[in-house]
């Protein structure tokens, strides 16, 4: 059985590693059913400036996604219980290639989202489940 990963998440920011300056706070809410994974993502920078960032694919391998509202192209693949997530959005005229490794730990209290490939490669969130 795949694992699931609902919940509202926040960074634990001394534990990841960002490949920008680091945000003040990084909260995630995700919402997983069946193939499909909706994920609302607000930022607080450091200057107490926020973003907000929606996102849905599917985890069946299709090969669209939603960001902020534009289709994206997106692969999924799992990996024994790692899901693989890959987009390609394009921030003005450049196009970005970002692999999303994302695996639970066993008492599913900590997600971790790990950048090993693409434009962001080396950065890892590391988030605690929010009761």
């Amino acid at each position: 059985m795949k694992p699931n990963f609902t919940g509202t998440w926040k960074a634990d920011v001394a534990k990841s590693y960002f490949a920008g300056a680091p945000p003040k706070v990084l909260l995630v809410s995700i919402a997983h059913d069946g193939d499909v994974l909706r994920e609302e993502m607000q930022v607080t920078r450091s200057d107490d400036s926020e973003q907000q960032i929606l996102f849905e694919c599917s985890t069946s391998g299709t090969s669209h996604a939603m960001l902020n509202g534009d289709n994206i192209r997106c692969n999924t693949s799992w990996n024994g219980n790692e899901l693989l997530i890959e987009t390609w959005p394009e921030l003005g005229s450049r196009r970005l290639h970002l692999c999303d490794h994302w695996s639970l730990s066993e008492d599913r209290m900590v997600l971790s989202m790990q950048h090993r490939d693409g434009d962001l490669k080396g950065q890892f969130v590391v988030f605690n489940r929010q009761l």
